[in-house]
């Protein structure tokens, strides 16, 4: 015999679906390539700022600089053995034609100016830093 048919039987409905949590794998190597590229950001930012501080385009009144070389200063510290020469004035947008006419008459307001170093493009305005002896 066959087995009798029943009608009106619900089949069983299937459960809620389970999603397995994610691999923990994926999140610890997440949380590694963040600490990571953190270090590299902060890297490039130190070696920016240290390398900008010597550069004279940071030079203000009262640093010190090392004495030209090559066309070149670099700012140091006043007690460095390196120091040679002390900022008393930056002069901005003067042409290197400016310089070369009339230096110490762009130093003029800075009385113990001995010196003058100028940056830019050439045929563009820089700067001039006006230099004095350290003591």
């Amino acid at each position: 015999m066959s087995e009798p048919q029943q009608y009106g039987a619900v089949p069983p409905q299937p459960g809620p679906a389970f999603t397995p949590p994610p691999p923990q794998k994926r999140r610890g190597r997440r949380i590694i390539a963040l600490v990571v590229l953190a270090l590299i950001v902060v890297g490039i930012v130190v070696a920016a700022l240290a390398s900008s501080g010597s550069n004279p385009d940071s030079a203000a009144v009262n640093d010190c600089v090392t004495k030209p070389n090559n066309d070149s200063i670099k700012v140091v510290g006043c007690t460095s053995g390196d120091a040679a020469l002390k900022v008393v004035g930056k002069v901005e947008n003067k042409t290197q034609a400016d310089v070369s006419l009339d230096s110490a008459g762009i130093c003029k307001p800075f009385p113990t100016a001995t010196s003058v170093y100028w940056k830019g493009k050439i045929g563009k305005a820089g700067y001039v830093l006006c230099l004095a002896p350290l003591k």
